[in-house]
């Protein structure tokens, strides 16, 4: 029983895979139920596109990292002194208090 309604996310990811195919029967000229690819060579293509995948993934966190660590410390001297906490010793008068 169908409503009608589909998620703009998933209509989203939908028609990205529709452009996909179509990308691909351009480029190669045959549609994923080829059959001159054995299942070897398949596994073969997904292992492939993985370690493609894991490349992206680390360059991605590579990105996050040095975004994070700039932004981390560019807060910590963006700070005045009057902003950092007191130790007691910063109470003392100038000659150490003795």
């Amino acid at each position: 029983m169908s409503s009608g309604y589909m998620d703009p996310i998933v209509e989203k990811v939908i028609d990205e895979y529709k452009e996909r195919s179509e990308f691909g029967m351009e480029k190669y000229g045959v549609p994923m139920t080829r059959t001159d690819i054995d299942l070897l060579g398949w596994l073969q293509h997904l292992k492939e596109e993985m370690m493609d995948a894991t490349i992206y993934i680390e360059r991605i966190q590579e990105e996050l990292h040095t975004t994070r660590d700039k932004k981390i410390s560019s807060l910590y001297h963006s700070k005045t002194n009057d902003d950092l906490p007191h130790t007691q010793e910063s109470h003392l008068p100038p000659n150490g208090g003795g």
